[in-house]
């Protein structure tokens, strides 16, 4: 009875931290769960959909350290340790994270291109079949899959031809 005693005192700090990764992983969950069924039913926010469980993944993890027994300096250092790796994260690859972020939320902004238009980029030409907070999707012409980088769609000059447009193509030669 006393060695449960024991470990029943020993366990019961650690509850609260349980409790809150448990509760951060199931709304992770159940979030993605949603939005994967909002997604399905054609509504195309994908933008919106990365951002939110990009948000909501760095409360979660800033609550589980909050809740972890330990010392306040030791938390302090911790969070102190988050902060320090979150800002090298995006100093370090803020061209091209940090850049094509900027480039989706902007793409977004201008709409100059929308899911289902065709577009033209360089060499490139076909129909925009996704669109995402660091690149979109394009079906070519030949049904394959290619996807850019936003940034290379703002940094390059895009043709547009709205889904109501329509595409005719032949070819016609002449025999004797």
């Amino acid at each position: 009875m006393e060695l449960e005693g024991g470990l029943l005192s020993r366990a019961l700090p650690y509850v609260p931290s349980v409790a809150t990764t448990a509760i951060v992983v199931v709304v992770l969950f159940v979030t993605r769960l949603l939005l994967e069924k909002r997604r399905a039913l054609g509504r195309g926010r994908q933008i919106q959909h990365q951002s939110l469980m990009i948000l909501l993944t760095l409360a979660g993890l800033l609550a589980i350290i909050l809740v972890l027994p330990i010392r306040d300096a030791t938390r302090g250092q911790l969070l102190t340790l988050a902060g320090i790796l979150l800002s090298a994260a995006i100093a370090l690859s803020s061209t091209t994270f940090l850049g094509n972020a900027l480039a989706g939320v902007m793409l977004r902004a201008v709409r100059n291109v929308r899911t289902g238009d065709f577009v033209r980029v360089g060499d490139l030409f076909g129909r925009v079949s996704e669109r995402g907070l660091f690149h979109t999707e394009i079906q070519t012409e030949d049904r394959d899959l290619t996807t850019l980088p936003n940034l290379y769609l703002i940094s390059h000059p895009v043709t547009v031809i709205r889904t109501s447009g329509t595409i005719l193509s032949a070819t016609v030669s002449l025999g004797y």
